[in-house]
């Protein structure tokens, strides 16, 4: 009797189930949905703090009767507040003329007033100010960032801006850095970091590979790399 009575109620369980994991599929499906449009949705609102930065400098050629050539290193800046912009020292370093192009396409141009050595970091200060719209909301205070927070990371990939990557935090370092996990493209470095409240925590300042170079792969296949952020 034991025997029968199991195999009647399997059915039963067995229907019961089914509806259960097909409601967990669609509400999984609905949450990423959701996160997908949140996503999109941050991307837009942040978009707007990035620059594009053109820094233009003379080489000389071997011949001192030849004019020098101009060359235009590009990359991604970060506005910081009214007139003052962030920009990876690589781009601008050695440069005659620096050229800033805002979100709404407004050019202007900008000279550097400080760098940061450590951090690799050039700040760049522009003739008009910059309007209210494009100043990022800044979070200053360390103890608002978390181990496990989702994060927005905005770049110049090879001159395509904005450039949007996910990543996560893995910790708050003891020298001070944001430490993240993020599957970047190239030329992110620079780049801008953004909670979802659309506030700017730090930039990207180095992208560590995980694998010395002599080995016979790198970061470079792997899911993730692990960056360091300045706050």
């Amino acid at each position: 009797m034991k025997k029968n009575a199991i195999v009647q109620f399997l059915p039963l369980i067995l229907i019961f189930l089914l509806p259960s994991s097909a409601r967990a599929d669609e509400t999984d499906q609905q949450l990423l949905r959701s996160f997908g449009q949140q996503f999109i949705q941050l991307v837009k609102n942040v978009e707007k703090c990035a620059v594009a930065v053109d820094a233009h400098m003379g080489v000389a050629q071997p011949s001192p009767t030849e004019p020098a050539i101009e060359m235009i290193n590009s990359g991604a800046g970060f506005i910081l507040d009214s007139n003052r912009i962030a920009v990876k020292n690589k781009v601008v370093d050695g440069s005659d003329q620096i050229d800033v192009t805002l979100f709404d396409k407004t050019r202007g141009r900008a000279r550097i007033v400080a760098s940061d050595e450590d951090l690799g970091l050039s700040y760049l200060q522009i003739e008009a100010p910059i309007d209210a719209r494009y100043q990022p909301k800044i979070v200053r205070d360390a103890a608002r960032i978390s181990a496990g927070e989702p994060v927005l990371i905005i770049s110049n990939s090879l001159g395509i801006m904005p450039a949007a990557s996910f990543g996560i935090v893995n910790c708050l370092r003891g020298d001070g850095m944001i430490q993240l996990s993020a599957d970047l493209p190239a030329g992110t470095s620079g780049g801008g970091v953004f909670n979802f409240n659309g506030e700017l925590i730090g930039l990207v300042a180095v992208q560590i590979d995980l694998f010395p170079d002599e080995l016979p792969y790198s970061s470079d296949l792997l899911a993730s790399e692990t960056v360091l952020v300045t706050p």
